[in-house]
């Protein structure tokens, strides 16, 4: 079964309060509660929408052990899952940002469960009650192909990076959001020769890229050749920093 996720990113300072905000979004609030937070093997809070959650209840497991960073995990009852990586203060030497997740499946997909509408509108809303400078939809799933030093390896993402050395992913996607941070980076000329794509279109001052209208499988040799041809129009091989 295809897994899939929707993950915007940002290295706008973030709190652990600034979770509920993302939770209150009206379609990812529908698609995910009721839900609940695990706190130990037997035990967990139950949450019947954003107003419940109350960062205090957390469990400190949670939280790294240096106290860098917590992961919060919110479970749906339907199986849609919820997760939020914040980071509450830089280490010396490393830039990463901070994300929110929501995980589904083909079968959410299938079913209507989860629609491309539905995914359109959480970028509408997501995007900016998370400060989102990037986002996209992704199949899970990545392919093994040979490795030049032996064995197998799954086919890496790629990143690009500013100035600063922050990293954005320049890899499209399913669907794929470029943020103004990101498309400083690209140039927004580049998205005028994008052919290959179902939709093309602004959005919070970014640009929105959908791939295809059916879920993308990446194991799929014609959903990859697509791919290739938009990175192609693209230039995005070319961008490549880290």
């Amino acid at each position: 079964m295809t897994k899939y996720a929707f993950n915007p990113a940002t290295y706008a300072p973030r709190t652990p309060e600034s979770v509920r905000a993302v939770l209150a979004c009206p379609t990812l609030s529908r698609l995910l509660f009721p839900a609940r937070i695990h706190t130990g093997p037997k035990t967990s809070i139950q949450l019947r929408s954003a107003m419940d959650f109350d960062v205090a209840q957390v469990p400190k497991a949670y939280y790294s052990s240096d106290g860098t960073l917590v992961n919060i995990p919110v479970d749906g009852e339907n199986g849609i899952g919820f997760s939020a990586t914040i980071h509450l203060r830089e280490v010396a030497g490393t830039r990463f940002p901070n994300t929110v997740n929501l995980d589904f499946t083909r079968d959410h997909l299938d079913a209507g469960i989860v629609t491309l509408a539905d995914l359109k509108a959480l970028l509408v809303e997501v995007i900016p009650a998370f400060k989102a400078e990037e986002g996209s939809v992704f199949d899970l799933k990545r392919p093994r192909f040979p490795h030049p030093s032996g064995g197998t390896a799954s086919e890496p993402r790629r990143y690009t990076m500013n100035a600063d050395g922050r990293s954005y992913p320049i890899s499209l996607e399913w669907i794929s959001y470029f943020g103004p941070e990101l498309l400083a980076l690209t140039g927004r000329e580049r998205f005028d020769r994008l052919r290959t794509c179902a939709e093309k279109y602004e959005l919070h001052d970014g640009i929105v890229v959908i791939l295809q209208d059916e879920p993308f499988d990446r194991t799929d040799p014609a959903h990859r050749e697509r791919l290739a041809r938009a990175e192609a129009e693209l230039g995005l091989a070319e961008l490549v920093r880290a």
